[in-house]
Parts: C-alpha cells; structure tokens; sequence
C-alpha cells in the first residue's frame, strides 16, 4: 500500500486544524483591536469647560494636586493682571490662525486643546522646555520642537486607553516638558504600567526632575487662561466648525 494517500491526508489534516486555528485567533484578535479603537476614540476630558469659575476644578480633575492647584491658580491671577489683554491681542496677531485654531479649539481627538496649547505656549531653550514668558514675545508662533515632537502619541498613549489614570493628563504634560516622551512609549517608570511601588509616580518625577512642578503648574496656568479666552463669546473658537467643537 502505497504511504502517498497517508500523508496527503494528514498533511491536509494538519492544515485545516492550522487553518482554523488562524481564523479562530483572527477573530478574537479582530474583536480586541475594535474594542480598543472604541476606547482610544473616548477622551476622559472630553467635557471640560475652560471658564474662570471652573479653574480649581478643571486643575485638580486634571491631576494636580492641592499644592500645584493653589501653585497654578497664583499664577493664573498674576498673568491674568499683568498680561489678560495681551493675550487676546496676540491670539489677533499670530503667525498661522489655522494652526492656532487648530491647537486650541478642539476638533480633534489627535490633539486637544489641553495638549494643543503645547505647541504655542511652551518653548524650549538648550536642554528644556518651559512656558513662553508673555512680556519677551509680540507674536504667537508655533515652537520649532513641537513640529517634531510626538505630542498627540504620548497623549493617546497615557489617556485614550482603558481605565487611564486619574493624573494622567499632569504626567503626560510633564513628560512632554523633560523630553521623556520615550520613557511615556516604552512604559519606564515613572511612567510605567507596573504594579510594583514607583512604577507610575507623581512624586517620583518631581524627585527626579528638578523644577518640574514649577514648569508644568506655569504651563497649566497659561494653557488655562488662554483656553479661557479662546473659548469666551467672540473668542477665535466661538465659530470654528467641524464636528467636534467641544474643548478638552
């Protein structure tokens, strides 16, 4: 008898149990990457309003704690005295609107305005990013390190996830600000996904970036006031379109 039919058989056997393993797999790997997409579409701030009324509120939903809120709110008072009008003039007087409008008006899930703002408000000299000193500057323009920067990834990466982390707009701000974005990609501590103590740690990145809550409570303040006037009646949001005008 020859062995030939034999092994045709099994090689066909084989090949069908692979086959449906494959498809079975497929399947199941079809269903996580829709039930993922679905989440990563949900922003976990995507209803904030940027008011003077809600500006404690807003700091601490997005992750500053008592002293940083109290730290941010200073801030907010003394930029809103010294330089509230030149703000708005500047926001007038920029060098591309659409980008400006496109960074802070939110209608995007890519970019909110919570990170947008980045890209006008924070700049970078040598080694470190900081926010832009409003009394040096007569134009609004786009820093050259957010062109290249991978902003909206850390963005997705921290917050349009399952269960993101309560803080995890203040963590992703700061990593963006120490140039740690790979840190946020490889899932490093402080910034890691670990169940071991440290391995996502507010305190730790304070111990370990020097000056940091400073810089992201500057930035959280005059991201805010510039949200707020972007925002207000005839503001430069007030009539952009697209689907989504909600800010975030």
């Amino acid at each position: 008898m020859s062995l030939r039919p034999v092994l045709v058989g099994v090689s066909l056997a084989i090949a069908l149990v692979i086959c449906g393993y494959l498809l079975f797999e497929e399947q199941i790997l079809s269903a996580e990457v829709t039930q993922r997409h679905v989440v990563q579409r949900t922003d976990p701030h995507i209803g904030i309003r940027y008011t003077k009324g809600r500006r404690e509120q807003n700091m601490q939903a997005l992750g500053l704690d008592e002293r940083m809120t109290r730290q941010a709110l200073e801030q907010m008072r003394d930029l809103e005295d010294k330089w509230g009008e030149k703000i708005e003039r500047l926001m007038l007087r920029v060098s591309d609107p659409n980008a400006l409008a496109h960074a802070l008006c939110g209608q995007t899930n890519q970019l909110r305005p919570r990170y947008g703002a980045l890209r006008f408000f924070v700049g970078e000299k040598g080694d470190q990013r900081h926010p832009i000193r409003l009394g040096k500057i007569s134009q609004l323009e786009v820093q050259d390190w957010s062109r290249t920067a991978p902003i909206s990834e850390v963005y997705a990466h921290l917050e349009l996830v399952d269960n993101p982390k309560p803080n995890a707009t203040l963590m992703a701000i700061a990593a963006i600000i120490e140039k740690r974005e790979e840190d946020v990609f490889q899932d490093h501590p402080p910034w890691g996904k670990g169940m071991f103590p440290g391995s996502w740690s507010w305190s730790r990145v304070v111990d370990e970036y020097p000056g940091v809550s400073a810089r992201v409570a500057g930035y959280f303040a005059l991201m805010h006031l510039a949200l707020e006037r972007a925002h207000q009646d005839e503001g430069i949001c007030e009539d952009e379109g697209g689907e989504d005008q909600t800010p975030g």
